[in-house]
């Protein structure tokens, strides 16, 4: 037994080192490894990149929702039925925003509505009719396909001398 640890030692010194087969082994495992873990990268930053454009989204329509929450919702431009361009909101705060940011996925584009209550419950409670549902769907293309993200909510519009 002890020679035989010498003579794999001396093998070392000797100069013979590694055999070349196993320097292969060795840098097939190692590729594979890093190709593991750039793989890896690639999914976080793309994860990043879309959960950004999430929060974008829903904070681009949570926006538009609350503009129109503090509108007087007996306004002609807010009655049921009337057309609502969209608005286009830029991804970055730098400049402004159209159709085709919209196209080529740099802007948001968000849709929204305001409809009575009483077309979605027909409940004939009369505070329900006063109710008003306002709607905010917003889009953003990212490479090549759409996502959106709707948000609702609803207002009740008070008359003179109801209690809050």
């Amino acid at each position: 037994m002890k020679g035989t640890h010498t003579q794999r030692r001396s093998a070392f010194c000797n100069g013979h080192g590694f055999t070349l087969l196993e320097i292969l082994v060795t840098l097939a495992v190692l590729a594979f490894g890093v190709l593991g873990y750039m793989a890896l990268q690639f999914y976080s930053i793309s994860s990043r990149v879309y959960s950004k454009n999430v929060g974008g989204a829903i904070a681009a329509g949570a926006t538009e929702v609350e503009h129109k929450l503090a509108q007087d919702f007996d306004a002609p431009s807010l009655l049921a039925g009337t057309t609502k361009p969209p608005q286009y909101i830029p991804k970055r705060s730098a400049g402004g925003a159209n159709e085709s940011s919209y196209e080529s996925g740099s802007a948001y584009k968000v849709e929204w509505a305001v409809g009575d209550w009483i077309t979605v419950s027909g409940n004939p409670n009369a505070y329900l009719r006063q109710l008003k549902t306002v709607h905010a769907l917003t889009k953003w293309k990212e490479r090549g396909m759409e996502y959106s993200s709707k948000l609702a909510t609803f207002k009740r519009n008070c008359a003179t001398g109801d209690r809050e």
